[in-house]
């Protein structure tokens, strides 16, 4: 048996077969449209706002009362996906550099997330977590692509992830998956804050579990 040290962010003990989740981690390349084109690519990034805004208001409207702290971390989405300062620097990019949509999400929201992780206060710095979160999510309406989707399972298991999403984390049903094994984090991450509200047993900072383990692991 391999020992793993990490930093647990949501007590209990759970044991359990591993299901790997990927990070979602899109490569976006800089590609240049005609100017003709940027028209119809300033309405797909509107669209994907509008269609995220929607998303995340549905989850927020599903979640149980008692579960504030994870309507609060839906609301900071929220803000951030109704701030038309930050859609506005994403269209600005695409007109005046000919852009497509998915490459000017990209560059404008991980040029904001790497700010954020510079910062030195952990608090602070991990929100960098939330903001990958919403390019994640816009970049997802953008390309036609869906989540990850772990609402069928039949059997209890440990979710294990390089990084795991406050939002992902938010559907997860506490029926089936009984632990949370992740690389990266901390302790004041919103995903961590998440699986305490839930009450999901959560180690994060294990670094290379990953790499370590497959999915038939327990």
């Amino acid at each position: 048996m391999e020992i793993k040290k990490g930093i647990a962010v949501s007590p209990g003990i759970a044991i359990g077969r591993s299901l790997a989740i990927d990070s979602e981690d899109y490569r976006i390349p800089r590609r240049s449209i005609p100017a003709s084109q940027r028209r119809q690519e300033i309405k797909r990034v509107r669209d994907a706002f509008r269609d995220a805004a929607e998303e995340v208001t549905a989850l927020e409207a599903a979640k149980s009362i008692e579960q504030s702290k994870i309507k609060d971390i839906f609301a900071v989405h929220l803000r951030f996906l109704h701030d038309r300062s930050l859609r506005k620097r994403i269209t600005d990019l695409v007109y005046s550099e000919s852009l497509t949509a998915e490459y000017a999400v990209s560059k404008i929201l991980r040029d904001a997330a790497r700010r954020l992780a510079q910062v030195k206060d952990a608090y602070i710095s991990e929100r960098a977590t939330d903001i990958y979160d919403i390019e994640r999510r816009l970049l997802k309406h953008l390309l036609g692509r869906k989540r990850e989707d772990v609402d069928h399972l039949t059997e209890e298991v440990i979710i294990v992830a390089h990084e795991l999403s406050p939002t992902q984390t938010a559907c997860f049903d506490r029926k089936f998956i009984k632990g949370i094994a992740i690389d990266a984090g901390g302790r004041t991450s919103h995903t961590a804050i998440v699986a305490r509200s839930l009450g999901i047993p959560a180690v994060v900072g294990l670094e290379d579990v990953t790499a370590s383990l497959s999915g038939a692991d327990t």
